[in-house]
């Protein structure tokens, strides 16, 4: 075992399970279809976090027990700076091939880190005598639910995503999608490139988690709005939205500038963030009063030169170690300024939010962060809607949409 085995095991299944949040969410919502929210929380989040937890505490416990044994038995001293055992004295290929270990085995009691990974698990359980054999067939059947489900569940997503809206796809296409994934899995793994899976889930999985956190909070507000709360139902918003860029500016209900000024807007952003700091702060404070002015030029000077120090120590760590340590830290300051202002100008122009929800788009978007203050405080919040104005004007479209498909297809049958 490597020194690092933790390290990047971590980070792979973190970014694993990340990689598949899109279709196993939108498998558990289909089959959760007329239960509570408080029932799919429990039944698919509760309860497997707490079969995980007893399933490692044992699993886990009985290895750990195995090892420590096997260790004393054979007298072997475990390399603890680079958590590694010496396996040459006692086994070869995984067999052992001293008296001790022999006799250990007969016991069905091994080091574990001398055995090939894929049947350490069968071998954790061979000290319960009788029982192993029983134990062991239920992991292996355990085993194939789990692939049979995972290929199920993932080929019945890409189903309905590929039926053109159907609800309840062709049982045939379900069959193709079920081949042609296995076939695709099963050369993978033949071809031998596991470590190459690993990296792209690794890869897939960093820019998929910023998509999954704005996926909570927008999720948080469908909730909200379902329920009907007046906090989000009678608030607004700001003129104009942080991803208005993929709709080129254009947003639905329209917006207060032209594009140009958009693109300008988000362009001083990028490179001026101190700007957009000051047009915010002056917009909140008294213009009439110098000390008004001077704070809001003193704030936006501050998060200019905080952002252009970010830049330089990340410049300077090519050649100076850890620098790049105090830049993040750096532009975690600036983030900070940013998230106070943005939270300032919700408060008085009753734009819906919560400051974690400002902190993590001034950490990730500052561009349009940016972008959004300045045109909000040029414009002094001409043109805001109610909150979810552009959901309703989408679901008024989809109704009319589908009425007329409806008429449509009365017509014809009659």
């Amino acid at each position: 075992t490597s020194k690092s085995f933790m390290d990047w095991w971590t980070i792979f299944y973190w970014a694993w399970w990340i990689s598949w949040a899109p279709f196993v969410g939108f498998f558990v919502a289909k089959i959760s279809k007329g239960r509570t929210v408080r029932e799919l929380i429990l039944g698919g989040f509760f309860a497997p976090t707490l079969f995980a937890i007893l399933w490692f505490s044992v699993f886990g416990g009985l290895a750990i027990k195995m090892e420590r044994i096997a260790e004393l038995a054979l007298q072997e001293r475990p390399d603890w700076e680079h958590a590694a055992v010496d396996c040459s004295e006692h086994y070869s290929g995984g067999v052992p091939i001293t008296p001790n270990a022999k006799k250990l085995a007969a016991e069905g009691y091994y080091m574990l880190t001398c055995l090939p990974k894929d049947t350490q698990i069968y071998h954790v359980v061979e000290p319960y005598g009788l029982v192993s054999g029983f134990l062991q067939v239920m992991l292996y059947v355990g085993l194939i639910i789990y692939f049979v489900t995972s290929s199920d569940s993932g080929s019945y997503v890409d189903d309905l995503q590929s039926s053109s809206g159907l609800s309840e796809p062709p049982i045939p296409q379900k069959v193709f999608w079920c081949v042609t994934e296995g076939a695709v899995a099963t050369g993978l793994v033949a071809s031998g490139v596991e470590k190459a899976l690993r990296a792209i889930s690794i890869v897939m999985g960093l820019p998929f988690t910023i998509v999954l956190c704005h996926l909570v909070l927008a999720l948080y507000r469908a909730l909200k709005k379902e329920v009907g709360d007046a906090d989000i139902l009678e608030s607004k918003r700001f003129n104009t939205q942080l991803l208005d860029i993929f709709e080129g500016f254009k947003p639905m209900s329209g917006s207060p500038v032209p594009v140009s000024k958009h693109l300008k807007a988000v362009v001083t952003g990028l490179l001026c963030p101190g700007y957009a700091v000051y047009a915010s702060m002056h917009r909140m404070h008294p213009t009439s009063k110098d000390c008004g002015m001077r704070e809001s030029l003193v704030y936006g000077v501050l998060a200019q030169l905080l952002y252009i120090a970010w830049i330089v120590l990340m410049i300077c760590e090519v050649k100076f170690e850890y620098a790049s340590s105090i830049a993040w830290l750096l532009y975690l300051f600036k983030t900070i300024l940013l998230t106070y202002c943005r939270t300032a100008m919700r408060n008085k122009y009753n734009i819906w939010g919560c400051t974690l929800d400002d902190m993590w788009a001034c950490l990730v978007w500052y561009p349009f962060v940016c972008a959004q203050l300045q045109i909000q405080a040029e414009t002094d919040g001409e043109g805001a809607q109610a909150y979810f104005a552009d959901v309703d004007a989408a679901i008024l479209v989809n109704t009319r949409s589908e009425a007329a498909k409806e008429n449509r297809v009365a017509k014809s049958v009659a």
